[in-house]
């Protein structure tokens, strides 16, 4: 993720994202960051916007959430962390899923393709070729 859209992330969710301490940096987070794309910008914003609504509603009974590593893993979101509940556990399960049909770089819903790099780098016009002859929608 770009480093502006992973601050305006980290500094909106402070308790979430909790400053670097000597127990906490050796994380993946404070090392590697968001590892993802924008394009899931929105969905990781509406999770921890979910979560942290949740516990501060919850008056200290649900342990806070610190994140520890935020990536892409076969293809969906991944949320690592500590703290949290069911119901934290419910929220980050729901918006893992709802990853597989939103488009990593750009946002959009709807279903994605997963290809290999080769793939990945067809010409112009072998990408029309092939959304002509299989429906396949590239952007491009």
């Amino acid at each position: 993720m770009n480093k502006e859209l992973e601050k305006t992330l980290m500094e909106k969710y402070p308790k979430i994202f909790p400053q670097k301490t000597e127990e906490t940096k050796d994380e993946p987070i404070y090392e590697w960051g968001i590892e993802c794309h924008d394009g899931w910008y929105n969905l990781l914003d509406s999770c921890f916007d979910l979560i942290q609504r949740y516990i501060d509603s919850r008056y200290d009974k649900t342990k806070q959430v610190i994140a520890c590593q935020i990536k892409q893993k076969y293809g969906s979101l991944r949320f690592y962390y500590d703290g949290g509940d069911d119901v934290v556990d419910g929220i980050v399960r729901t918006i893992e899923y709802l990853s597989h049909d939103i488009c990593e770089d750009c946002g959009t819903s709807g279903p994605v393709k997963t290809v290999c790099n080769s793939c990945n780098n067809l010409s112009k016009s072998s990408k029309k070729f092939y959304a002509e002859q299989f429906e396949f929608n590239f952007n491009g």
